[in-house]
């Protein structure tokens, strides 16, 4: 991500484990001056597409601590649905969107 000519943050799309399958996760970091600009909400939304548009996965999701107010914001705002798990011993939130939801998403945008 850039703002003005300099790098505030990354988002990406990478393969994590969980509950024992490896699933496509969204990630993203935005520089604490450059947070509640809406960067980290375009950039994931962005990578919501890409993973549905350039892979076969039938789910994209996003791995958030509990604590990470702004994270789950954002994966709140970009996914469909979310529920609680224990990840290495630890509360966590698995947003997530599947594929079907998403196409039907797409196919409202596009007839608006």
């Amino acid at each position: 991500m850039k703002a003005e000519g300099r790098f505030i943050g990354d988002c990406g799309l990478t393969y994590q484990e969980v509950e024992g399958r490896m699933e496509l996760e969204i990630g993203y970091h935005v520089l604490e001056s450059e947070r509640g600009k809406g960067y980290a909400t375009e950039a994931a939304r962005g990578c919501l597409d890409l993973g549905f548009t350039r892979t076969s996965c039938d789910l994209v999701c996003s791995i958030v601590r509990p604590s990470n107010q702004a994270s789950c914001a954002v994966a709140g705002r970009i996914h469909s649905a979310r529920r609680d798990f224990v990840r290495k011993g630890e509360a966590a939130v698995f947003f997530y969107t599947l594929r079907e939801d998403w196409e039907a998403i797409e196919r409202g945008r596009r007839s608006v």
